[in-house]
């Protein structure tokens, strides 16, 4: 039986969740972010609706929990001046409330922490260049503080966060120096604890993905930024 392809909608930089028996779609088309809900099948759920307004975006991370609930949040510019991180919760295809904006950032991942809680894991686009992580409750997504779990060099690629234990993982790679992987903890995010560097993995890469697992988190990289690199695979075990 071969793949069911179909053309859903068009625009850009796509991002995708599970939510509820089916999944969500966010693109962004003509400096909007947009959303639709679509069933198992691929038949579109709800209608499409604007997520968020923002200007200039870069690809928006995307995160459904086990209910009906998700987040979204992306990079985009603000009056033409530095870009910012903003995020939005649903429920279903219900906004809980406005667009919030977390200030000058790039690079955001999101996860879920529970039904009702999400992660947000950026970084400053200015020195000192820290990688932050906030938690952000469905219906006050600037309520809590964020911490400072790393910091970067101006050639960070790209970040990641996923569940560890009872705590989370962030993760991120630079062009020039090795991979870090930090741990916030003993609990999700409880503001002022600190992180705990894990691994510095060897080499270098541009992208990098964390994903939960019984065993622990998947740590999947590039060893270097060639093209033709090899792919490595760590895990982590759950502490």
């Amino acid at each position: 039986m071969g793949p069911e392809r179909s053309i859903i909608t068009y625009g850009g930089y796509p991002a995708v969740a599970a939510l509820g028996s089916g999944f969500v779609l966010v693109w962004t088309y003509s400096s909007t972010l947009w959303a639709q809900r679509f069933s198992a099948t691929g038949a579109p759920a709800s209608g499409s609706f604007i997520a968020g307004e923002a200007g200039q975006y870069s690809p928006p991370g995307v995160v459904a929990s086990s209910g009906e609930n998700w987040f979204v949040a992306w990079w985009g510019s603000l009056d033409g001046n530095e870009g910012h991180v903003f995020g939005r919760t649903f429920r279903s295809t219900s906004p809980r409330g406005p667009t919030a904006d977390f200030g000058t950032g790039s690079s955001p991942a999101v996860t879920a922490i529970s039904d009702t809680e999400f992660a947000l894991t950026y970084r400053e686009s200015t020195a000192p260049r820290a990688v932050l992580v906030r938690r952000i409750p469905l219906d006050s997504p600037l309520a809590q503080t964020p911490i400072v779990v790393g910091h970067t060099t101006p050639n960070t690629r790209q970040q990641s966060v996923a569940p560890y234990g009872d705590s989370l993982l962030v993760a991120w790679t630079d062009e020039t120096d090795a991979r870090v992987i930090a741990a916030v903890g003993p609990t999700p995010l409880n503001v002022g604890d600190a992180s705990t560097t894990l691994a510095a993995l060897p080499g270098n890469g541009w992208d990098i993905s964390v994903v939960p697992s019984p065993l622990g988190t998947w740590v999947v990289s590039p060893a270097s930024t060639s093209y033709f690199s090899p792919i490595e695979v760590t895990l982590l075990r759950r502490p």
